[in-house]
Order: C-alpha cells, then structure tokens, then sequence
C-alpha cells in the first residue's frame, strides 16, 4: 500500500515537472537565420527584420522560422543587402499591415505574400524584376501598389483578388503578364496596358467589377479567352492604334465585355498638345493647348488621387489655347495629385474626342 502511494507521488511530481518545463520547451524563437547570410528578429512592436546580404531561402513544406509568430508580426522591415525574397516567405502572415522592400531586392517570390489581408500598400522599388505567381494573391486590404520600373515578369494571379485595389501603373519595362494577374480586383477602375505587350492572357482582368476604361497599345496582337470576362462596367476603350489595327488582333472568346465597350483610335477629332496645372492658394490654374478640333465638343479636367476622383471642372471649346481656373479646397488637393484632361462629345454619355491627357499638379508657394 506504501508502495504504491509512494508511485503516486512519484507520477505527480513527473507530470509537475512536464508542466513546468514545457512553456520553455515549446516557446518560439524571436531570432535566427533565414539563409547562410540572412539572419532574421521579431521585436515587441511586432517587426520582423531581416538583414545580411544574399537570397533569402525559399519556403514551402517547410514553413519559416518565424511562421509559429506570424500572428503577432505587424511590419516587416528588409534591409539593403537581402537579394530576393523567398517563395512563401510571409505566407498567410495576415496581420502584417506594412513591408519595406530595398532596392536591392531582384526577385519577389511565389505566394510571398500571399494572404496578408491586413497589408495596405506596398512599393516595389526599381531593382526588382520579376513579381513571382501568386505574389500578392488575396491581399483583400491592399489599396495601392507602385511597381517599379525594371520589373519584366508579373507571374500568374500575382494580384489577384486584390479586392481593395483601386488604381496600379504598369509600367513600360513589363514584357510578361500571367494568367489571372489581376482578376478578381473589385475595385480596380481602370488600367493601361504598357506599349511594351503583346499578348494579354487568359482571365488577366476577369471578374473586375468596376473596371471602366481599359487602354490598349497598337503592340497587343493577341488577346486570349477570358481576358477581360465579367467585366460588368468596361465602358471605354482606348485603342493607340486605328479601326484596321484593332481589327486584326486575335481576340479569344468570352471577351464580349471589352468588345462591346466604346472604343476610340488614335485619330482622334481632337488633339491635346500640352496640359499644365498650378494651384496658388485655392485656386487650380490649368493652362491647356489643342490642335486638330475638327469636332466641338467640351472639354473636361479631373482631378484624380490614386485613381480615385477628387474634383472635375467643364469647359467649352474655343480657341485652341486657353486657361481653366477651378476653385478647390486645399485640404483634400496635394502636391503629386494627378490632372487629366479630356475632351468630350458629351459628358453625360462618356464619349471622348480626344485621347487623355495626364499631368502631375504642381503647387505654387502662396506669398
């Protein structure tokens, strides 16, 4: 009968010692490497910096070393030095609110950042060249994306379901853009494709609800099924080449959503030779110039902050230079808002005249 107490109380302190010890067993690590020169912290704040020089290892199976923490990480911080970030580095990290990319980084990996709901923004610096498939996938809180202007490759479903996403440039370096890129984007409004394209693949833009104007260069040859499937609000497309041009490409089925959408040619009624803007104080001078107006119309300036409206004035045609002055509230305009100005046929019906014209705004110091 002692014995057997005794083996009681012998079990019990074992089971005392297992509680005790396995908090410390099991704690994650805040630091360590990420690849032979990588080396990585997660601080209190919740920002996961990672420093050294070379590539950051790729991820899949086996998750990172800071994936058991990835609930707690808010920003992440990459120093100059780190090369490429790794496929699946940040996976799922989805309460990661802000990243910094150096521009030492080449290469954005496969599912590098995919599912980070919480994530707003995010600039992706000139030395970058290639943005990996599914990068960006379902980053559902991203509002506005700066890509770079080396960046060759946009991988497939890069940006998809980026539902947030209202306005993103594509610059002129692209070559290659997946399949499925930018599906699923809600909120995107409108895009212009880069003169440096030639095909624009399947489902790239399906199910964009509120996209509206699409600009496409003469360069696009081919574009595949899907591509711009579901696209409920397309209304306008910009075409840089003419009526025949546009007739030869190679349009895949299920585009009825881009076809039957107004298009414009680069023969224009209208032409817009310059456009300026100052703001002095609360007023918006835009000095504008035209040429080749065989066709009246009314002319229409925009004010446009990430793609998102902020003002808009009327004019009508006269002269073939002359200056719109539009009163505005110097809270909601900054310097680096966008102009762009428009003629049109008639404003209520969208049908333009002119191609756009877009400048920056350049504010004037208020003596």
């Amino acid at each position: 009968m002692r014995k057997g107490f005794l083996r009681l109380l012998l079990v019990i302190g074992v089971l005392s010692t297992l509680i005790i010890i396995l908090p410390i067993t099991v704690s994650a690590a805040t630091s360590g490497t990420c690849s032979e020169n990588l080396t990585w912290t997660l601080d209190d704040n919740g920002t996961l910096t990672i420093s050294g020089t070379g590539d950051m290892m790729d991820y899949q199976y086996k998750r990172p070393p800071w994936y058991s923490k990835k609930d707690i990480i808010k920003t992440i911080d990459i120093k100059y030095g780190v090369t490429n970030i790794g496929n699946y580095a940040f996976y799922q990290c989805d309460s990661i609110k802000a990243v910094t990319i150096p521009d030492s980084v080449t290469t954005i990996g496969n599912f590098a950042f995919y599912g980070c709901w919480c994530l707003t923004g995010v600039t992706i610096p000139n030395s970058v060249i290639t943005i990996g498939n599914h990068a960006f996938y379902e980053c559902l809180n991203l509002l506005d994306a700066t890509i770079g202007n080396s960046v060759s490759s946009i991988g497939e479903y890069a940006f998809c379901s980026c539902e947030s996403l209202t306005h993103i440039i594509i610059p002129d370096s692209v070559t290659s853009i997946g399949e499925n890129a930018f599906c699923l984007c809600e909120d995107l409004n409108s895009i212009t494709i880069p003169s440096s394209i030639t095909c624009i693949e399947s489902h790239t833009f399906t199910s964009c609800d509120r996209l509206r104007v699409v600009t496409i260069p003469d360069s696009v040859t081919t574009i595949k099924d899907s591509a711009f499937s579901f696209c409920y609000s397309l209304a306008t497309v910009y075409y840089s080449g003419n009526n025949e041009e546009w007739q030869k490409i190679s349009i895949g089925s299920y585009n009825e959503w881009l076809t039957n959408a107004n298009i414009y040619y680069s023969d224009w009624p209208v032409n817009i030779r310059s456009a300026v803007c100052y703001l002095n104080g609360t007023e918006l001078r835009a000095e504008v110039t035209l040429g080749n107006i065989t066709q009246n119309g009314i002319l229409v300036l925009a004010i446009y902050d990430k793609g998102k409206l902020k003002a808009l004035k009327t004019h009508s045609l006269g002269t073939e230079a002359f200056i719109i002055l539009l009163e505005l509230d110097t809270d909601e305009i900054c310097n680096g808002y966008e102009a762009k100005v428009f003629v049109w046929e008639d404003i209520s019906l969208l049908k333009p005249l002119s191609e756009p014209y877009t400048t920056e705004i350049t504010v004037m110091d208020v003596l």
